[in-house]
Formats: C-alpha cells, structure tokens, sequence
C-alpha cells in the first residue's frame, strides 16, 4: 500500500505542476497581447485568479 500511495502522490504533484505551467502560460499570453490595455490586462489576471475561487466557493456551498 505504501506504494500506491506514492504513486498517487507523484500524480497529484504532476497535475498540481502541469497547473501551474497552465496559468503561467495563460498570464504570459495575457501580457503579450497587443490588443490590450493595461487596466484590461490587469482585469484579466485578477479573472483568472478570482474564477477558481469563486467556483470552488460554489461547489463547497452546493455539497451543503
């Protein structure tokens, strides 16, 4: 069973890394765009860093 469990562990900090390159690259793209102001850009990142936490917030009330 130990192994498994560090198995499931390797998994889970892959998914957490894989996430975390996701949002940087999201950010990033975000940044270079020429199309974009800066008050847009900053709208943007607090949206991406916001939405998760609102939808977590929202399931976590739901299981009520």
């Amino acid at each position: 069973m130990p192994l498994l469990n560090m198995v499931w562990s390797i998994f889970v900090f892959f998914l957490l890394a894989a996430w975390i390159w996701v949002i940087v690259g999201v950010i990033s793209d975000g940044f270079r765009s020429k199309d974009l102001d800066g008050l847009a850009k900053g709208l943007w990142v607090l949206g991406i860093i916001v939405v998760p936490w609102l939808g977590g917030i929202g399931l976590s009330r739901s299981s009520r």
